[in-house]
């Protein structure tokens, strides 16, 4: 029974309620070290019926072995792995040791996570339950916290306890949590009648005051006087009690005292390792049994501590020559390689050559799993250890590699730093100040990030010189920062210092396709990215640069041949990074056929796949494309977006996603008929363009806007400068749309005798571009222009051809604005249908989406990490909301509003 824990336990009780409902959550416990967490947990497991039960015990020791925890969890559902999609059984399989490392994605490995609890929630509701949470590896707690957000359609309740936030913090984001306090006195004595032996008053007052509320505390003071009057002034909680353990450990023999540092010491997921070296050292059941009647050890399936804080105490105040002496004995008893190398590294006194290897080797197996935060820390530990300075600082580099791979880009940078200055090796020195300079990119530091290259271009020699510039984050900085004379310099000079090995380098090929791409050399970019484009491997990023450029180079078939082969390619791998960035770019190309729908789609999942990344830089990106396709399509939530983008870009300087970002809103307003805010976005937008060098107008297309803002405003000075600067680039670059566009922006400033003229000319430009929304904006404007000409009928041709085309297209504002012409010119309409996308939320849509493409709900709930039961969740409501009832009806629904024809010139 617990004491004082009445609106704890009625909280979690409505989480099991909701959950056996079929409303899945979860919930965070956090208190300090004794405060009853682990009573709690263990009151509701006594307590709760109808649940499957799952446990896990997070432990320091096995805080760097990547996925113990999570393997620990489901050891009693694996049966169910060879029931998930493909690519996420190989990957759990590979991360619980189950099956051949692969060097899988560890996103993989979570999404497989997810699908595996929502199987066996099939079976039966699903209650896991997992104590010390703050020690669990970083891969096992990611994968979980990852499954908790998406189970809420699941019967799954998910309590995991963890310490007050500090040296072992466990983040979980957008978890609800429950924060235990402190017992009030009366509870404290009711505990202390209930618990411990019978007490005079005045100890029983000095426990509560010193114990503060604690129950772990009361409990290990309240055993004899002696330890009452050790404490003195009031220590810290977590002190205080494990100087009582210690107390304890102290009257016990030497050889309970040697079993308990060995137990300490041990892994609790390896208990025949501990048995064996119990044996070795000559400790029998006794010695066992003395600890455990001291209240120091629990003895179950597995020899382990009464409390963590025991094992923590016990542990470190061992002197180090005795601590090291234990891992030696472990490590001599083990059979895993992993835990045998940091039972090793433990043991070694300084550098050990033989450790160090065992932890390279675990760190490949750590790899093998997707557990790439082990990996990392495996290879850091293994340069510590390791004697030889040039081996040390290769073993550094792939620490930092790893590092970065698990998100840690801080410990990357400080890492790569540190290989810099230790190596003799100028390879490796320019591939560690490169990796620098693109982690500085990512995290938004362009100026440094250009610097650090720079400044070791300068003193190296010519062809390492080159590499630095190419592969390290000069050009995307001077990209991002719209600095394009400078990123050109900076192309060409790597070129001529890689001499002969200038084709052969991709990434310096790109660096060239993006700096001649942007300032217009478009003939020049479009023959090298073809040069190159049949050698870029699937599974990069530079295949999806190679991709975009294409994109804006106007080579649109090839551009979406190759993006369906990378999202392909990456889904296959489950590689959440690059495949959020791919998805981002390819909805620019979905955006400029005219699909609006999958445009909105792939945006949206990007963003979802983005958000957890933490880079800034891509967010910023993520969130100006999705506003501006909210934008075309009229959603609400276009101006929330960009406007975010907005204030992440301009806190980094990043002028190349506040261009974005201005763009978006400056569509918003003007779709909304906001005109002077859409030539305050604007006007900006396209200084900052003219200011850094970027004349390929395809890139950005803001000149259009801005001068049918301008020109609607009555200025008509204005948009003719805009107008001028938009053609000359269209010439330029020989760009079809902007040719179309700047056709269209002529007409609308052409007096009224020559009006038809001009759009009758840019009407026949539109059939050598593929944008279809381009082309009904051109209709709507002309048929304004015919009705204020009094040519009603004509008028009439042109607003219903653009009619159909944005309600094809599910462009709302731009229907309306059609709408209301042809009711201006006479004529009379019924009232307009919702189109999918307004009838549906995000996620809604996504499914109907994905199903329309024929896939099942594990597909579906594969492709988007959501479990089967939340696609059925939410298929049911947009069946319900679409009136549809099956999926051949969800196709052809789909077919007839999202599938404009597509154009796509050679």
């Amino acid at each position: 029974m617990l004491v004082g824990r009445d609106e704890e336990q009625a909280q979690i009780e409505r989480l099991l309620e909701h959950a056996r409902e079929g409303r899945g959550g979860s919930l965070v416990v956090r208190g300090e070290a004794g405060i009853g967490k682990t009573a709690l947990l263990e009151d509701v497991v006594q307590a709760t019926a109808g649940f499957r039960t799952l446990h896990a015990l997070g432990v320091e020791s096995e805080a760097e072995l990547s996925f113990a925890g999570l393997h620990e969890l489901v050891q009693p559902i694996v049966y169910l792995v060879d029931e998930l999609p493909r690519p996420q059984a190989k990957a759990l399989k590979a991360a619980l040791a189950l099956g051949p490392g692969t060097a899988v994605d560890p996103f993989a490995a979570y999404a497989g996570t997810l699908g595996l609890l929502a199987a066996a929630a099939a079976e039966q509701p699903l209650l896991c339950v997992v104590d010390d949470v703050h020690w669990l590896d970083q891969s096992s707690a990611e994968a979980l916290v990852f499954a908790a957000r998406r189970l809420e359609h699941d019967p799954v309740a998910i309590l995991l306890a963890a310490r007050e936030p500090g040296a072992t913090a466990f983040a979980t984001p957008g978890l609800p949590e429950l924060r235990l306090e402190g017992l009030q006195s009366d509870e404290a004595k009711a505990l202390l009648s209930a618990r411990a032996p019978p007490l005079l008053p005045a100890v029983i007052e000095r426990l509560v005051e010193a114990a503060g509320g604690n129950p772990l505390a009361l409990l290990a003071f309240a055993p004899g006087e002696a330890e009452i009057k050790e404490i003195g002034e009031p220590l810290p909680v977590g002190k205080a009690v494990e100087r009582a353990f210690l107390e304890r450990s102290s009257q016990l023999s030497a050889g309970a005292q040697h079993a308990l540092l060995l137990v300490a010491a041990s892994d609790p997921g390896e208990p025949e390792a501990l048995w064996a070296a119990l044996e070795s050292e000559g400790i029998d059941a006794a010695s066992l049994a003395e600890a455990e009647r001291a209240g120091l050890l629990a003895r179950g399936k597995r020899v382990d501590f009464s409390h963590p804080l025991a094992r923590s105490a016990l542990y470190h105040s061992a002197m180090p020559a005795e601590r090291r002496a234990a891992h030696l004995t472990l490590a001599g008893t083990t059979e895993a390689v992993d835990r045998r190398a940091w039972h090793l590294a433990a043991a070694a006194s300084g550098a050990d050559e033989e450790a160090a290897a065992a932890l390279e080797q675990a760190a490949v197996i750590a790899r093998g799993r997707g557990g790439v935060s082990a990996e990392a820390a495996a290879l850091e530990r293994a340069a510590r250890l390791t004697p030889d300075p040039g081996h040390r600082s290769r073993r550094l580099f792939r620490a930092a590699l790893a590092a970065e791979a698990a998100g840690r880009l801080e410990r990357a940078d400080e890492l790569l730093a540190e290989v810099a200055e230790l190596t003799a090796d100028p390879e490796l020195r320019a591939d560690a100040i490169a990796g620098r300079s693109y982690l500085l990119f990512d995290r938004g530091e362009f100026d440094r990030a250009i610097e650090l290259a720079r400044a070791e271009a300068d003193v190296a020699a010519p062809e390492i010189a080159a590499r630095v510039l190419a592969t390290g984050g000069v050009s995307y900085s001077l990209q991002h920062r719209l600095d394009l004379p400078a990123a050109l310099q900076a192309a060409e000079s790597a070129t001529e210092l890689a001499g002969d090995d200038a084709y052969g380098n991709l990434e310096l090929c790109l660096m060239r396709v993006l700096t001649w791409a942007g300032s217009g050399r478009t003939e020049d970019a479009l023959g090298l990215a073809l040069e190159c484009v049949d050698r870029v491997e699937l599974g990069t990023v530079l295949a999806i640069d190679f991709a975009t450029w294409l994109l804006y180079l106007e080579d649109y078939h090839r551009a979406r041949d190759l993006f369906e082969q990378i999202v392909a390619h990456e889904r296959q791998a489950v590689a959440l990074g690059n495949l959020a960035y791919a998805l981002d770019q390819l909805s620019r190309l979905e955006t400029r056929a005219g699909r609006l729908t999958a445009a909105y789609a792939a945006s949206l999942e990007s963003l979802q796949l983005t958000e957890p990344l933490g880079n800034e830089v891509a967010l910023a990106g993520s969130l100006a494309w999705l506003a501006l396709v909210e934008a075309t399509l009229g959603r609400s939530e276009a101006f929330a977006h960009g406007t975010h983008a907005l204030q992440i870009s301009e806190k980094r300087g990043d002028g190349w996603n506040e261009v974005r970002a201005r763009a978006a809103l400056g569509l918003d307003a003007l779709a909304r008929g906001d005109l002077t805010t859409a030539v305050d976005r604007l006007e900006p937008a396209t200084v900052m363009l003219a200011r850094g060098g970027v004349r390929n107008p395809n890139v950005f297309r803001v000149h259009g806007d801005l001068v049918e803002a301008q020109v609607r405003l009555g200025k008509g000075d204005e948009a003719a400068q805009q107008l001028g600067r938009l053609l000359e680039e269209a010439d330029l670059t020989g760009s079809r749309w902007a040719a179309a566009v700047g056709a269209r922006c002529r007409a609308l400033l052409a007096d009224d005798a020559d009006a038809e003229q001009a759009f009758e000319t840019t009407l026949e430009l539109h059939e050598g571009e593929p944008s279809e929304l381009e082309r009904a904006r051109t209709q709507l404007a002309y048929g304004e222009r015919l009705r204020r000409l009094g040519q009603r009928r004509r008028a009439r041709d042109h607003l219903h051809a653009a009619l159909e085309s944005f309600e094809r297209q599910g462009a709302r504002p731009w229907a309306d604005r059609a709408r209301a012409e042809l009711r201006a010119s006479g004529e009379r309409l019924g009232r307009r249908g919702p189109s999918a996308h307004e009838q549906l939320t995000p996620q809604e849509l996504q499914v109907s989406l994905a199903a329309a493409e024929g896939l099942t709900n594990k597909e579906i709930g594969a492709r988007l990490f959501l479990s089967p039961k939340t696609v059925e969740f939410h298929l049911s409501h947009a069946y319900r909301k679409l009136d549809v009832r099956a999926r051949g009806e969800l196709i052809k629904l789909f077919a007839e509003q999202a599938a404009a024809p597509e154009r796509l010139p050679a």
